[in-house]
Order: structure tokens, then C-alpha cells, then sequence
């Protein structure tokens, strides 16, 4: 073990920060941040973490809540689950190439970022890993992405605008759920399932476009998007979920094919037209 300073280190490990600094530069021996390093230094507002580290570990920075400034290196290709979580003043991140996830609950609560940049190399983002923060208001996904998952970009309540990846699957349940300024949403032709809630009570969503190649819509899916006025809906889609377009009360018109299954209460509450075709 070797105690720098304010830092311990095991075989490069940073395992835990025990200074109060408010400014604070990781020593160029760091290779890992530990689980657990920073969490609750309250004090830090902003970090150097020196090129050659490689992975961010488990709820590293969790609790800083008054950290603003952090630059993640080139060389970082590992974000472990949690990492910023709470990170209530971080405004700005940018995810260095080389990452492949962003893992769940990443960013979790951190309700002033404003500005995040993904990397071409991100195929998955997790639950919850962006859930809750509230003043993100465009979000560009690159289309080396495949999976939204549970709860992403939930209750992100000023986003606004989201220009989704062409190589996007699967939008999994609850992915933009109490998104209440999204307007309008273009999904990708490649995508095969939208989950349960997943834009539920996004009740500025006015526009929607789903492509052909979408075999299911899940149960509650748009449940509560009550500016929703037209929806048409492919040949390719096979199962409407219970409940997908219950209380969409501002859908005037339901256009879809005669051989899908329909839930129970899949349009309940709802007093559109359905045109069968």
C-alpha cells in the first residue's frame, strides 16, 4: 500500500481520496479508480485525471455533489456503474471514444447537466443512466448504439428534441418515460420493439413516426401522451400491448393492420378512429 499524500494506492489502484481539496489532481501512477474512491467528498469541484487511467469504477465519484468539472482522459475505456451518480453540479461531459457502455445509474440525478457528448465506439446505454436529469434538453445518441435501456433517459423532464441512432434495436420499458417536453421523436428503421412506458406521460409528445420493421408495441408504451393527435402505426407491427395508447385523450386517429393482436384497454380512454387496413 502506498499513502501519497491524500490518496491510497494499491498496485495502482487508487482505493480512496482522504483529503478535503476542493481542486483535486489524480497522481500519474493511477491506472484504476477504485469503487467507492470519492464518494461524498462534498467539498471537490473539480478533478484531473492524469492519461493511463482505464476505468472509473463503482459509484467513484457518487455524492460529489459539488464537483463542476471533470475531464475523463483518451485513455479511460471502462465507466463503471454509478459513477457520477448524483453529481448534482456537474454541467458538461464528454465519454472518450474507446467506451462501450455507459452502465446503469451513471449519471443518475445529476440534475444541472446540460451538455453530453457519446462516443462512436457507445453500443449500450443502461438503466437508469441518465434518469432524473432534468435540465438536458437535446440529445444526439451515435448511431453505434443498439440498446436504450430500462429507464435511460427517464425524467428528463426539459429534453426537448432526441435524434435516436440508426443502429438502435431496442428501446427498452420506461426509456423516455416522464419525458414531458419531448415534441417529436423519429425512431430509426432498424428498430424491433418498444417497450412498456417506454415515452409514457410524455405529455408534449405531438408526433411520432414508427417504421416498418417494428414487430411490438408494449403494454403502456405512450400511455398519457395526450398530444398525440395521429398515429399510424406499420404492417410489421404483430402485438399492441394492454394499455399502449391508454389516455392519448388528444388522438383523433388510429390507423393499423387488421392482423394485429390488440390487449386488453390497449386504446382505452382514447376516442380516436381506428382505420383498419
Amino acid at each position: 500500500m502506498n499513502i501519497n499524500s491524500d490518496f491510497i494506492i494499491e498496485e495502482s489502484i487508487l482505493v480512496e481520496y482522504t483529503g478535503n481539496e476542493q481542486i483535486v489532481k489524480l497522481p500519474n501512477t493511477v491506472t484504476y479508480i477504485g469503487a467507492y474512491a470519492f464518494k461524498d467528498c462534498k467539498e471537490i469541484t473539480a478533478i484531473e485525471i492524469p492519461n493511463g487511467v482505464i476505468e472509473i469504477g463503482l459509484e467513484a465519484f457518487r455524492g460529489c455533489t459539488n464537483l463542476t468539472s471533470i475531464k475523463i482522459p483518451s485513455s479511460v475505456t471502462s465507466i463503471c456503474k454509478g459513477a457520477f451518480w448524483d453529481c448534482a453540479f456537474l454541467t458538461a461531459i464528454e465519454i472518450p471514444h474507446g467506451v462501450t457502455s455507459i452502465e446503469a445509474s451513471t449519471f443518475w440525478y445529476c440534475s444541472r447537466l446540460t451538455d453530453i457528448k457519446l462516443p462512436s465506439s457507445l453500443t449500450y446505454i443502461g438503466e437508469d443512466a441518465f434518469y432524473s436529469c432534468t435540465s438536458l434538453s437535446t440529445l444526439e445518441i451515435p448511431n453505434s448504439v443498439k440498446v436504450i435501456d430500462k429507464g435511460a433517459f427517464a425524467h428528463c423532464s426539459h429534453l426537448t428534441s432526441a435524434t435516436l441512432s440508426s443502429g438502435l434495436k431496442f428501446i427498452n420499458d420506461k426509456a423516455f418515460y416522464h419525458c414531458k417536453g419531448l415534441t417529436s421523436v423519429i425512431l430509426p428503421n432498424g428498430i424491433n420493439s418498444i417497450g412498456e412506458y417506454a415515452f409514457g406521460n410524455c405529455t408534449n409528445l405531438a408526433a411520432i413516426e414508427i417504421p416498418n420493421g417494428v414487430t411490438k408495441i408494449d403494454s403502456y408504451a405512450f400511455e398519457d401522451s395526450t398530444c398525440l393527435t395521429h398515429i399510424e402505426i406499420p404492417s410489421s407491427v404483430k402485438e399492441i400491448g394492454f394499455g399502449a395508447f391508454q389516455g392519448c385523450t388528444g388522438l383523433k386517429t388510429i390507423k393499423l393492420p387488421k392482423e394485429c393482436v390488440l390487449g386488453n384497454r390497449w386504446n382505452n380512454l382514447c376516442n380516436a378512429e381506428i382505420i383498419f387496413y
